[in-house]
């Protein structure tokens, strides 16, 4: 009777067993790793310069500088540093935006006014400018500034300078960039930018320009033998890059510059050249050399 019972008991038992949900055990998800802050940097670790890629937090610090051709009046003349400020703002997101497609984080740091020990002004007695006569009366000023002390309060490891001229637009010369070279007398990376010249007020293609020198990028329509950019090697980016940004700074379509968007195309040559990716097939068939971030 005992084992009967016991057997009527099992029998019913596993019936209700039967009749539960089946519930499937359930994945843990793991927590996403929590990539580290980058730590700020300082001029004992610029290997190629103050700028050197555009990956991590870059400070832009603007000087607005007068010499003998030219002054501010940060009064008088403060439209037109607003509008310094404001293409600025233009280059900060055409960069990020460019560096996040290709999976690269960047954070530039352009904004003066919200962050105003990023403005500074200064004075020489001497005309300043592309020529390259006076670049060491710029870098021992820069010299004087409190790069590592900028570099912590924001976190940074890269920074660049634009030393801002208050030009007429009949200036005629060009802006400029000192970027690294080996053997460099200080490690700063500054443009030279001409507010205007060659009666036009420069934009935003300019200023992102001269920045990708600072990143590491040449100009396209001149040859370098730095970079083995010959004749046929300019001819070549003509037909195939025409309005890569290192080739042009106008608008492809109107051929003017465009003031309130940089709208030249980045090619994937010219990213390898800033740092945003490890690999050109450009490069290689064209046989360049001299890119910084190519590892020897």
């Amino acid at each position: 009777m005992k084992k009967l019972l016991l057997l009527t008991l099992s029998v019913l038992l596993l019936g209700c067993m039967a009749l539960l949900p089946v519930t499937e055990p359930q994945a843990t998800a793991s927590p996403a790793p929590i990539a580290p802050e980058p730590k700020a940097g300082t001029m004992a670790e610029f290997d190629h310069g103050s700028a050197e890629t555009p990956a991590g937090t870059t400070l832009v610090v603007s000087v607005f500088a007068d010499d003998r051709t030219c002054s501010w009046d940060m009064t008088r003349d403060r439209a037109t540093v607003d509008e310094v400020r404001r293409i600025l703002g233009v280059t900060e997101a055409f960069v990020e935006s460019l560096a996040a497609s290709y999976g690269v984080a960047c954070d530039l740091v352009t904004d003066f006014e919200k962050h105003p020990d990023l403005l500074y002004t200064a004075s020489f007695d001497r005309v300043i400018g592309s020529d390259g006569n006076e670049d060491m009366l710029v870098w021992q000023y820069l010299d004087t500034l409190d790069v590592d002390a900028l570099l912590a309060a924001h976190g940074a490891q890269h920074c660049v300078f634009y030393v801002f001229l208050n030009t007429e637009p009949g200036e005629t010369r060009a802006c400029a960039t000192r970027s690294w070279f080996p053997m460099m007398p200080y490690p700063y990376e500054f443009v030279y930018l001409y507010v205007r010249s060659d009666g036009m007020t420069n934009g935003p293609a300019i200023y992102t320009h001269e920045l990708f020198h600072a990143f590491g990028a040449p100009d396209y329509y001149m040859s370098d033998l730095n970079y083995n950019i010959t004749d046929a090697t300019v001819a070549y980016f003509q037909q195939n890059l025409p309005t890569d940004l290192m080739l042009t700074c106008t608008d492809p379509y109107t051929g003017t510059y465009n003031m309130k968007h940089v709208t030249n195309s980045v090619s994937e040559l010219t990213a390898f050249f800033i740092g945003l990716t490890d690999r050109s097939e450009l490069y290689d068939k064209l046989e360049l050399w001299g890119c910084e971030h190519v590892t020897p």
